[in-house]
């Protein structure tokens, strides 16, 4: 998987580059491995009149028909991107179960028409 990170009002150091690429690649078992995602992420600081600095992270994941995008706001930066890491891997579960579920619907209607084709 390829990661391009993109910061807004944040000096992207390596530590915080280090700690996103580990975070993201951790989700890449959750993909097939045949292809290579391309994710970009964005991260921001905004500051809020009340609230003081907040912190805004979204990744893109391409995949094959599909654009995977989710996205997290918060405090602490650290925190925010783990958040982002389990909101993807839950994303990236579901979309595996359901491509795993069309390629045996697939299966099933194949072995029938086989079926009738020998008969």
């Amino acid at each position: 998987m390829k990661i391009q990170i993109k910061s807004t009002n944040i000096e992207l150091n390596e530590a915080i580059r280090n700690y996103i690429e580990e975070k993201i690649l951790s989700c890449e078992k959750f993909l097939n491995t045949k292809f290579d995602a391309l994710a970009r992420v964005e991260i921001e600081k905004g500051i809020h009149h009340r609230k003081g600095d907040v912190f805004r992270a979204e990744i893109n994941l391409r995949l094959p028909r599909n654009l995977v995008r989710v996205e997290t706001k918060g405090k602490d930066l650290y925190l925010i991107i783990t958040d982002l890491k389990y909101k993807l891997q839950t994303v990236l579960k579901k979309y595996k179960e359901k491509k795993a579920a069309e390629f045996k619907e697939g299966m099933r209607k194949s072995r029938g028409r086989n079926k009738s084709l020998r008969e």
